[in-house]
């Protein structure tokens, strides 16, 4: 996806996506966020169906980001 395309995305999503990178965990963003877990949940799965990826898998201890996870925060950055 190119930075152009990333610009046309609702923020908000980009926030959501940058802070459960970050965090490893829905619900450990979502406190961060201040917003419920469910709202989190819902905008994950947004950017999930835009970007037709997993972005995340589950494991052990939180979440791992995908490749493609990692190169789109790159450009989040």
């Amino acid at each position: 996806m190119k930075i152009d395309d990333l610009l046309k995305l609702d923020i908000k999503l980009l926030v959501a996506f940058a802070v459960i990178f970050q965090e490893e965990s829905v619900s450990r963003a979502a406190e961060r966020l201040n917003i419920t877990q469910p709202a989190l949940s819902k905008s994950l799965q947004r950017l999930r169906e835009t970007f037709g990826d997993p972005l995340f898998t589950r494991q052990a201890y939180g979440l791992s980001p995908t490749f493609r996870a990692n190169e789109l925060f790159k450009q989040v950055q």
